[in-house]
């Protein structure tokens, strides 16, 4: 039994939403790949715990990954400005 065309519109949308934040979009241009109002994202949000707990995890691994790259770029500050003490 195949799912109501509503209810695959309503996938296909959260699917291009959570595929666009996952690749590095914003929320502006997640909405925008999607062709959604910010209120129905928020709907989503309110209405769908599967979605709320897939959208947090995107969240979760786009702050892992910044924190990531921030460590890199401050051991790499330090390495050089160490490599920079050390020559006479």
């Amino acid at each position: 039994m195949s799912l109501p065309k509503r209810l695959r519109n309503r996938l296909a949308k959260q699917k291009a939403y959570l595929a666009t934040l996952a690749s590095g979009g914003t929320v502006r241009e997640s909405q925008a790949a999607a062709k959604v109002s910010s209120a129905t994202v928020g709907k989503w949000r309110e209405e769908d715990p599967a979605f709320q707990k897939v959208e947090q995890e995107v969240h979760d691994r786009i702050d892992a990954e910044m924190q990531e790259r921030q460590c890199r770029e401050l051991r790499r500050a330090v390495l050089d400005a160490t490599r920079r003490d050390a020559q006479p």
